[in-house]
């Protein structure tokens, strides 16, 4: 792999994205400010080896470390709402699939 490629991953992630902030003498007030960051990473030759999901959740947990305002707590709120409402329907598909299954067998 040539030298000037970063890989990002889970571990290295936050240490990846604070440095590139760092250097680049960055501000993050917000989500947008994030994104930004992000697509200059990549123009940069970063390559973010993460599932889309996780990444943006990172992003936005890191948003919100770097900036802790209402607007970016609310988004990291709603990003646990929507996994809490993803497992309980999981969860209640679940259900469903057993409950068809046990009707079958009778």
């Amino acid at each position: 792999m040539p030298n000037n490629l970063t890989l990002v991953n889970e571990i290295n992630f936050h240490d990846c994205i604070l440095n590139f902030i760092n250097n680049n003498h960055m501000e993050v007030k917000n989500y947008d400010d994030m994104k930004h960051i992000y697509v200059k990473m990549l123009e940069a030759k970063y390559y973010f080896i993460l599932k889309h999901e996780l990444k943006i959740h990172m992003l936005l947990d890191l948003t919100y470390s770097l900036n802790h305002t209402p607007e970016n707590r609310e988004h990291v709120l709603d990003c646990l709402d929507i996994e809490e409402n993803d497992s309980d329907e999981e969860e209640e598909e679940n259900n469903d699939n057993i409950n068809i299954r046990l009707d079958n067998n009778r």
